[in-house]
């Protein structure tokens, strides 16, 4: 029974017999809230109890429409019939929350633990005033197991979100698009220029992708011309059914997030009006935000499907086939981009895997045909006899791997021109193509002082650039003493190493001290590891990004630099500076008799060793994590009790359970309450951070160990799997966020595609052994001829894969023809449109003439 001040009434409100005018009215009465946001003019909360619920409500019009349809609930007016006669004056929201049950889909949910915390108390209380002057509709609600637990759900009504998809410009298909018949289509293409090799490409089809040319046109979204996006109607106002699916559930939870994250405690005056939601995250006065999973991932017999248990149908029937249109319409653009890209390099890997798999199936044979694994009669000699200095080296550095190595520096090339263009068709083909240039400022950017825009003329807040060269130069020191540490770690292991060797010289046990030294590195690497990240958040915290775009590639950029110096300065030392200490060049410590010699004497097999330790280790590290945390995670996160707490919650069972009869049923806030926790803005950045150390460990020194590509693609299906299992069945549900591409990952990979050129010239001109026993005495023994054939050969090297990869990029282009075409007819339309509005607008002369005929 509902508890309120006055007594529902029993009557349409007043001004709302009349569609036009009650809606103008609610909306002029929003428009007014939203203009006033200011301590002094704050409306009061009206508190209106049902059962356990309380439910939040500041315009008076939402609290008497409310009522009213409190009043028809209860003479048993069906949900169906409450939607027609309230949506049309704005009512869709109060409708949903009036009728409230557990299968409702509540657009985001907060938690919080009531403890004796006043402020905690004082700021949760502040909050909530802000989300109602933003226009939410608010509901508490206690854990049943758990009366310390609260949950905060919120409903966002369709005229909310319309402004909201205006404000952060929105793109939504129209409804009608005029789109070129093949004929025509066949014609343009036919006028093309006979040299453009643009049209090589337009027969390779992605399978994940539907095709650019069937694309409707989109447009920013626009509440006055919902006539034209896809899903509306031509009506006065939007109807009941426009109103319930224009936005889908994604749609919904991403601009419910961005209401949220820029809403301000304007009632506690100016000195909190820069604590933001995430701020209050932080500090624990609210543990969680996240939307609602649209239902159980595993259905009981006879349920109806939703769209988590198809994608996990869809998920389970492939293993590297990912549905991305389904993915990105449950999860946003930026977690379809992440499975998107390690998908994509899996792909490709396989291309690197099969020319590995022949340079290592060739050396193998090759070992085989010179005897380096005869095993004679005697079975005590077979340790001694197995020769495994030849054998390795034989295996892992033959007369293959020059133009393995050449493979792999075009491979990469090529894999880069590639997948620039598979996002720019994913970009165009989910209308986020100009997302960065749109994108809207972050809650936590500060400015320090007011000064007039010089693109729109209006004073806004702004963040003087001094201020950031300061900031910026600090966060460079700290970087800069960070890198000195990392390089000290790596040192310690060149110095572990070395010692090891001398302490092992004279037992069985020294061709073991490769294998330990790698060890010793990866525990290094995976102690470091999240220290560095954490390092990087704090800087990127304190330099101020005004954008999300730009805090995340700022981020990124910290976290991979440690992660490639952490990673890969223990192979960098023996791919290029331990054939100079072997040779007495450098010595360690002045110490001549601490001799870092280089395994079976040949570096190339050292660095196979050093590779493959480091390699499917933290690979085998990462997987292990991320299945077996959330799971850890979980059990002590669950704070739902058994089923007989719940009292009042009951859902009939399925037909093959009738005898049972009926059984308590948790909601669905509460059973999305005992998975793990996932933050929307961090989501599965390790995985992209992994992803991308995976491709230079590959492209810079898989020239040493052929089978790494392989291993990758057992790492990218694994790590695919993992991360969409947890998704589904073990985390919270994020926020659908918008993304245009990779970010500055993709400037990464560039910069490890040139750097690759380098590294395999001078690992095959400097440490492999075939080289130096075929080819480096070719104009004869002395130290300078040497060295000339040495740098003669990475010069050709390096300028071999640079013409090679300027034909690559020459016949791939970066943008597609067909997406070409989609935004050159777009911008057509467009103008189009706007001329047509210039010549159907009369001027002044015309207006003059014509109020003078009809006078």
């Amino acid at each position: 029974m509902a508890s309120v001040d006055s007594a529902p009434s029993e009557r349409i409100p007043s001004g709302r017999s009349s569609l036009i005018p009650g809606m103008e009215s609610r909306r002029s009465q929003r428009r007014s809230t939203d203009s006033s946001k200011d301590a002094s003019n704050v409306l009061p909360v009206t508190l209106i109890k049902i059962g356990t619920r309380e439910i939040l409500l500041q315009s008076a019009q939402d609290v008497e429409m409310f009522e009213f349809i409190l009043s028809r609930k209860a003479v048993g007016v069906p949900y169906e019939t409450a939607l027609d006669l309230l949506c049309p004056i704005g009512g869709d929201a109060l409708v949903k929350v009036a009728y409230a049950d557990a299968e409702t889909a509540w657009d985001t949910v907060l938690m919080f633990h009531i403890k004796k915390d006043h402020r905690h108390a004082r700021l949760r209380t502040a909050f909530e005033h802000a989300l109602l002057q933003e226009g939410l509709i608010l509901e508490r609600e206690s854990y049943a197991g758990d009366h310390s637990i609260v949950f905060l759900k919120m409903m966002t009504p369709f005229d909310r979100l319309c402004v909201e998809a205006e404000k952060i410009k929105l793109k939504r298909p129209m409804k009608h698009d005029e789109t070129p018949s093949a004929n025509t289509q066949a014609k343009a293409l036919a006028i093309a220029d006979f040299l453009d090799t643009e049209r090589v490409w337009d027969n390779v089809k992605s399978t994940a992708v539907r095709s650019t040319r069937s694309k409707r046109r989109s447009l920013t979204f626009n509440k006055r011309n919902l006539m034209a996006i896809l899903g509306s109607s031509s009506e006065t106002y939007p109807s009941k059914e426009v109103q319930l699916t224009l936005f889908d559930n994604g749609h919904r939870n991403l601009l419910t997030y961005n209401i949220i994250r820029h809403a301000r405690m304007r009632t506690l005056g100016k000195k909190y009006l820069r604590k933001d939601f995430n701020k209050l995250l932080d500090e624990g006065v609210y543990s969680d935000i996240f939307p609602l999973h649209d239902g159980p991932v595993k259905l009981r017999p006879g349920r109806s499907p939703n769209k988590r248990s198809q994608l996990y149908e869809l998920w389970c029937r492939s293993i590297y086939k990912v549905p991305l249109e389904d993915l990105r319409d449950y999860f946003g653009e930026k977690i379809a981009l992440y499975f998107a890209f390690v998908g994509h390099l899996g792909a490709w890997f396989g291309l690197a895997a099969l020319m590995g798999a022949g340079v290592f199936i060739y050396g193998v044979i090759k070992a085989v045909h010179e005897g380096h694994f005869e095993i004679p009669d005697g079975i005590a000699d077979v340790p001694s006899s197995l020769e495994l200095n030849s054998a390795m080296s034989t295996i892992f550095d033959n007369v293959l791997t020059l133009p393995w190595a050449f493979a792999l520096s075009v491979w990469a090339m090529a894999y880069l021109e590639f997948w620039k263009r598979r996002n720019n068709t994913l970009a165009y083909t989910w209308d986020v193509l100009q997302f960065e240039t749109e994108e809207g400022t972050r809650p936590q950017w500060y400015g320090t002082v007011i000064r007039q825009s010089e693109v729109t003329g209006q004073n806004e807040p702004y963040f003087p650039r001094p201020w950031r060269q300061v900031f910026y130069t600090i966060t460079g020191c700290i970087m800069v003493l960070t890198l000195l540490v990392v390089i000290g770690a790596i040192a310690g292991f060149i110095f572990f190493a070395s010692f090891m060797r001398w302490y092992l010289r004279d037992t069985d046990k020294a061709r073991y001290a490769s294998v330990i030294s790698a060890c010793v590195s990866l525990a290094t690497i995976m102690i470091l590891r999240p220290l560095l990240t954490r390092l990087s958040r704090v800087l990127t915290d304190f330099e101020n990004h005004k954008t999300e775009t730009q805090y995340q590639d700022a981020f990124t950029t910290k976290a991979l630099l440690f992660e490639f110096i952490n990673t890969f300065g223990s192979l960098f030392y023996i791919a290029l500076l331990k054939v100079w200490v072997m040779k007495k060049h450098i010595t360690i410590f002045n110490r001549s008799d601490w001799d870092d010699t280089c395994i079976y004497g040949n570096c190339m097999v050292e660095l196979t060793v050093q590779m493959a330790v480091v390699f499917m280790g933290s690979g085998f590290v990462e997987h292990v994590t991320k299945y077996f945390w959330p799971l850890f995670d979980k059990r002590f996160r669950k704070k739902v009790k058994s089923a007989k707490h719940l009292a009042g919650l009951t859902d009939e069972v399925d037909d093959v359970e009738a005898g049972k009869g009926k059984v308590p049923k948790l909601p669905k806030w509460e059973e999305d309450a005992k998975l793990v926790p996932l933050r929307a803005e961090s989501a599965f950045e390790y995985g992209y951070n992994m992803t991308v150390l995976q491709f230079a460990f590959i492209v810079l020194f898989a020239v040493a160990f052929p089978l790494a590509p392989l291993f990758a693609i057992v790492h990218n299906a694994l790590r695919m799997r993992i991360d969409m299992q947890n998704l589904l069945t073990k985390y919270r549900r994020p926020f659908a966020l918008q993304a245009q591409d990779i970010g500055v990952r993709q400037t990464y990979i560039t910069a490890i595609s040139w750097m690759a050129v380098i590294v395999n010239a001078c690992t095959i001109a400097f440490s492999s052994k075939y080289f130096d026993e075929n080819y480096l005495n070719l104009f004869g023994e002395s130290k300078e001829a040497q060295w000339a054939v040495r740098l003669g050969f990475i010069v050709i090297f390096e300028h071999a894969v640079v013409g090679v990869k300027a034909l690559v990029a020459y016949m791939v282009p970066d943008i597609p023809r067909e997406v070409k075409i989609g935004l050159r007819r777009a911008e057509y339309l467009a103008k189009r449109e706007l001329d047509a509005s210039e010549e159907e607008e009369p001027n002044e002369d015309e207006l003059g003439k014509m109020i003078c005929i009809i006078l």
